[in-house]
């Protein structure tokens, strides 16, 4: 019954949270991630574990946002747009850790312990937010000042000062609890 309704009448029902709202946007979901799937697929070269993340993502934004959207009949549009950021966020993610994960490879010459305890530190580093990874990685990596990071950034050297140290405070108790291991 719900598969004859069009986008309107079921976001409808999704926005008035209708006894069968949950179905309706499960009418949705499979109406459309097929045709996600294959266009983040010819999109990007994403492994099909990151495009079913992206396009779960998408869904779980859109369902959230239901309410905001204009004009229902748009909805695929919409939803191909969320998807497409959710997108390039998961490029970008994985573009950070591929950057990190190849300088470690740079340092196959080291013993295997500190192989592994530099292994350690890209996981320790993956889990910063983004914008402090990078500030690590331009100190510790670039070795730039933070005169050199805050222009590149486009910050204040008081900020790149801070965000640095509060990475490494961030990062510390998780030292502490490698060691203990």
């Amino acid at each position: 019954m719900l598969y004859d309704l069009d986008d309107r009448l079921l976001i409808e029902r999704v926005i008035q949270k209708t006894f069968d709202c949950e179905q309706a946007l499960g009418v949705l979901f499979e109406r459309y991630s097929g045709k996600l799937a294959a266009y983040l697929k010819a999109k990007m070269n994403l492994e099909p574990h990151q495009i079913d993340d992206v396009i779960q993502d998408s869904f779980i934004t859109a369902s959230k946002s239901l309410a905001s959207l204009n004009d229902p009949t748009k909805f695929y549009a919409w939803l191909v747009t969320i998807a497409r950021n959710k997108m390039i966020d998961t490029i970008r993610a994985n573009k950070k850790y591929c950057d990190i994960q190849e300088w470690f490879e740079e340092l196959h010459d080291e013993p295997a312990a500190e192989m592994e305890a530099s292994i350690g530190l890209e996981k320790m580093i993956a889990g910063l937010d983004p914008k402090d990874q990078e500030i690590i990685l331009m100190k510790i990596i670039l070795d730039l000042s933070f005169s050199e990071i805050a222009e590149v950034l486009g910050i204040k050297q008081s900020a790149a000062k801070m965000r640095y140290y509060r990475a490494l405070d961030e990062l510390k108790p998780k030292f502490e609890g490698q060691a203990d291991d």
